[in-house]
């Protein structure tokens, strides 16, 4: 199982690497508009993100196709595509292609755990580091080379992701991570959380995030989102999805011009994904593809406020405290405070 786990993720970083690389490194460089690169990103964003749960939910019904190989192999056709400047055909595959790998890996690695919920952090965390990465190396390094590089890294984690030896949920796989509440309550909080944290995520004004200081926040959210389920478990989902919102709430209001406040508020922040996953997940125990394309969904739910629309910075700032206080208060309601199995 942890070679299982070790290949998807990797091959996630290795996805979101070329989605970067593609997205922000290629296509907006070469934009011939602020518009154009502003709508390739969006149609980009919908496509990787918004159509998650209907591919989630055709990874349970198939559940012996290799998806996440074939969404690595789509992804590298979109990264030889960039190469080309055929722009447009790029970033749709590169979009298609990631919405194909996210659920059909984030299954397997769900399917993977013995219950706890550090699989599903573990899995979700490279790809943070992955698009930062792909988004420097698409400005920093000749095209042509780095294209072929990525489009032979995906070739080489289409092959890891090619088997996939877990096909039906187990008993002993089966996360428990919610509350008691009924069943829409607990989804609907823990997807409302989502989109919150996505929100704020944007929303939080951090004029540092240039060049490697980028990196180094891509860095913090990769550690909280691994960290996240280690501590949710070694504790209980909701000690560790509140406790980290709320202490990352003064570092992010009260820091964010600072990039080592900001750091820390930033890993602490990112440490309730792995909760929030698993609570849906734990609501939806046969449909693990469906339950991690639901809450990627739900991250680009909470970004589409911010599409055209200019705050300022005391606005985004309050927005961004109270987004985090009610964010907080739904974890706090659909995740279950006991360590260990529920009965």
């Amino acid at each position: 199982m942890k070679a299982l786990l070790a290949s998807r993720a990797f091959a996630h970083f290795a996805v979101d690497l070329a989605c970067g690389f593609v997205a922000l490194g290629v296509f907006v460089p070469g934009a011939a508009t602020q518009a154009e690169a502003a709508l390739g990103v969006l149609l980009y964003n919908l496509l990787a993100f918004a159509t998650q749960p209907l591919l989630g939910a055709l990874c349970d019904r198939f559940p012996r196709r290799p998806w996440a190989a074939w969404g690595c192999l789509a992804v590298a056709a979109g990264a030889l595509l960039g190469c080309f400047s055929l722009g447009w055909a790029a970033v749709v595959l590169c979009g298609l292609g990631n919405a194909l790998f996210h659920p059909g890996g984030g299954r397997d690695a769900l399917l993977a755990s013995p219950g706890t919920l550090k699989e599903g952090g573990v899995f979700v965390s490279t790809g943070a580091v992955g698009v930062a990465l792909g988004m420097f190396w698409g400005t920093a390094f000749p095209l042509p080379r780095i294209a072929g590089a990525v489009a032979a890294l995906l070739g080489l984690c289409a092959l890891l992701c090619w088997k996939t030896p877990l096909i039906s949920p187990r008993e002993e796989t089966r996360i428990s991570a919610a509350s008691s509440l009924p069943f829409w309550w607990v989804v609907g909080l823990a997807l409302a959380s989502v989109a919150l944290r996505a929100f704020v995520g944007g929303a939080v004004p951090m004029p540092w995030k240039t060049g490697l200081w980028a990196l180094a926040a891509a860095a913090a959210a990769f550690l909280g989102k691994a960290a996240g389920g280690f501590l949710a478990d070694r504790t209980s989902p909701r000690f560790a999805g509140v406790g980290a919102l709320l202490l990352s709430l003064p570092l992010l209001r009260l820091g964010w011009a600072h990039p080592l406040p900001s750091l820390l508020g930033l890993l602490c922040f990112n440490m309730t994904m792995p909760v929030t996953l698993g609570t849906v997940a734990d609501k939806l125990p046969n449909a693990p593809g469906l339950a991690f394309g639901l809450t990627a969904q739900f991250l680009i739910v909470g970004t589409l406020p911010l599409y055209g629309v200019s705050l300022g910075q005391g606005q985004a700032l309050v927005l961004a405290a109270a987004g985090i206080l009610v964010s907080a208060a739904c974890v706090a309601l659909s995740s279950r405070g006991r360590k260990g199995k529920q009965p």
